[in-house]
C-alpha cells in the first residue's frame, strides 16, 4: 500500500490526485494520521485513539483534517507541508511515550 508521501509525489507528477486518493484521505482508516499506529487503531472500521492524552484539538488531528482539503483541491505543497507537520507531531508523541 502506498504511503501518503508517495501519493503526494505521484499526484504532483501527474498533475492531480485521483478519486482513490480523495476517497482514502477522507476515511479515518486510510488518512494520513492512520499511518501512525501509536496514535490510533481500528476496531471494526472504527477509529480509536490509542493515545488517550490527545484531544481533537491536538495539531496532529487538526492537520489531518486540513490535509483532506489540500488533497481535494490538488494543493501539493500544502499537502506535503501538512504531512510533514503530522509526521513531526506523531514522532514527538512517540518519543514522549518512550
Amino acid at each position: 500500500m502506498k504511503t501518503w508521501r508517495e501519493r503526494i509525489a505521484e499526484a504532483r507528477e501527474r498533475g492531480g490526485f485521483t478519486h482513490e486518493d480523495w476517497d482514502r484521505i477522507s476515511r479515518f482508516t486510510t488518512c494520513a494520521v492512520s499511518e501512525h499506529p501509536h496514535l490510533m487503531h481500528f476496531e471494526g472500521g472504527i477509529a480509536i485513539c490509542t493515545n488517550l492524552s490527545l484531544s481533537i484539538d491536538d495539531p496532529v488531528y487538526q492537520n489531518g483534517i486540513l490535509i483532506t482539503g489540500a488533497v481535494l483541491w490538488n494543493r501539493f505543497d500544502e499537502a506535503e507541508r501538512l504531512l510533514d507537520a503530522i509526521e513531526d507531531r506523531a514522532l514527538e508523541i512517540k518519543r514522549g511515550q518512550a
